[in-house]
């Protein structure tokens, strides 16, 4: 387990060293096999993570990849996340009444409002649709780490047709629009940093 450990560690780190030091690869994974040897493979991964971590910032390259990072784990996988989780607990109130929860309790007659016999049957065909959202941000964020940049622009061509249908499905059926409009720019906000990083990427081409 430790020498999987150290040397998914070592890949990591030729990864993070960019194109800029990929000569040195050959040489650091046969330093690597020598420490391994010797039973120091994973305090050697170690030190080579650490110096290609530390080296990041101050590269082009480098920088690029730690604000690919930052923007796949800190905007795409927690809205992910939060559509997906939205789906499994608390639904359809956790999308739905997202501005009417604080003022219209769960067990508030006034719910029926916003839901009712009519339109319950549409509960079904809605979580789909968000859950297919948040596996198209999934898909982004994952495509965008491995800058390819066509998946990304399919994934972001069917995130934007899934918002438009949940914009009209959720307007018509529900009477419901600060959600879906609160999600429409987000996901413009999103595609808008995704366009910038394609094209900070085409200058590592």
């Amino acid at each position: 387990m430790t020498g999987l450990i150290a040397r998914a560690m070592m890949g990591l780190a030729v990864r993070c060293y960019g194109e800029r030091r990929r000569l040195w690869a050959p040489a650091m994974e046969a330093e690597f096999e020598a420490a391994a040897e010797d039973g120091h493979g994973l305090g050697f991964a170690a030190g080579c993570l650490w110096g290609a971590l530390c080296e990041m910032p101050c590269h082009a390259s480098g920088r690029f990849a730690l604000s690919s990072y930052v923007l796949a784990l800190g905007l795409m996988l927690p809205i992910a996340t939060g559509l997906i989780f939205g789906v499994l607990f608390d639904f359809p109130y956790s999308y739905l009444m997202q501005t009417q929860a604080m003022s219209l309790p769960k067990g508030d007659g006034d719910a029926a409002i916003f839901l009712h016999e009519a339109n319950r049957a549409a509960l079904p065909s809605l979580a789909v649709l968000i859950v297919f959202l948040g596996v198209g941000h999934l898909r982004i964020a994952w495509d965008m780490l491995e800058r390819d940049w066509a998946r990304v622009a399919v994934a972001a061509r069917a995130n934007a047709a899934i918002t438009a249908t949940l914009a009209v499905f959720t307007g018509l059926v529900f009477g419901v629009t600060v959600p879906v409009l609160i999600q429409v720019a987000g996901l413009a906000v999103e595609l808008a940093v995704v366009a910038l990083m394609a094209r900070w990427s085409g200058r590592f081409a």
